[in-house]
């Protein structure tokens, strides 16, 4: 029996044979053996590097610059800033200076934009990722993207998986989700419907005085990047991540 592609209108999903699985685009790395185009969550305590560590992957990804030896996916940004926006130009001011860049292709919201449900922020969100072109979007944090939810809701966390779905199918950009971490700081906070559906799970913990260490807890279709450690060394009017002995494989691992 020859494969034939089910066609009816309006339909809100396709329907392939087997044998057409190869024409789905595959997974790519945005920054390579450390997160592709899918959903990535990044959690820890307040205070412990999210932000910076967030900052610092989107601005090598909208200046193409190599990410601490893991070369870059090119491509525009949107960071939504949710938290902490008024120091947001201090941080990125001072990854300018460190890196040696200028003017990366990141563009920012400085609101809260309401994720948890395609009803709410996210079809105007899914417009501007049109507009810049962008390749990846960060919501961080994600507790003021679901302000009036409850994060330990399987249905509120469920719908708010649900819409970054969506945005990554009309847009073909990665999410990246910023998080805190529970009072004991060793799991994410809330529901585990969030960390469950993702594709990379990155734990940010501050390991000693002005060290952020950085730990791979998932990564679903390739082998889980090694344990990372930075120092946040003064640049500018703030500070930026520098490598305090960061392990970088010279063998990037073949993604998916």
């Amino acid at each position: 029996m020859t494969a034939e592609r089910i066609v009816t209108e309006d339909r809100l999903w396709p329907l392939l044979h087997i044998s057409e699985l190869g024409s789905i685009p595959p997974p790519k790395w945005l920054v390579d053996g450390i997160f592709s185009d899918g959903l990535t969550v990044m959690y820890g305590v307040p205070g412990g590097g999210k932000t910076f560590l967030a900052l610092s992957l989107a601005m090598s990804i909208g200046s193409g610059h190599a990410w601490h030896g893991h070369k870059v996916e090119k491509a525009p940004v949107v960071y939504v800033s949710g938290e902490g926006v008024g120091g947001l130009d201090r941080r990125a001011k001072a990854w300018q200076i460190a890196e040696g860049q200028q003017n990366p292709q990141v563009y920012v919201i400085p609101f809260g934009v309401r994720f948890g449900s395609v009803r709410d922020h996210a079809a105007q969100l899914c417009g501007d990722i049109h507009s810049t072109g962008a390749g990846l979007v960060v919501i961080d944090t994600l507790a003021r993207s679901m302000a009036g939810a409850d994060e330990n809701s399987a249905q509120d966390m469920g719908q708010h998986v649900q819409a970054a779905d969506w945005l990554r199918e009309k847009t073909g950009c990665g999410v990246l989700i910023v998080h805190h971490s529970g009072v004991e700081g060793s799991r994410p906070r809330g529901s585990t419907a969030l960390f469950g559906a993702a594709d990379t799970l990155i734990r940010v913990e501050q390991t000693g005085l002005g060290i952020v260490g950085v730990t791979c807890e998932k990564q679903k279709d390739a082998a889980p990047f090694r344990p990372m450690a930075f120092r946040l060394t003064p640049a500018g009017d703030s500070v930026s991540l520098s490598p305090q002995n960061v392990q970088v494989s010279s063998a990037l691992p073949t993604p998916f």
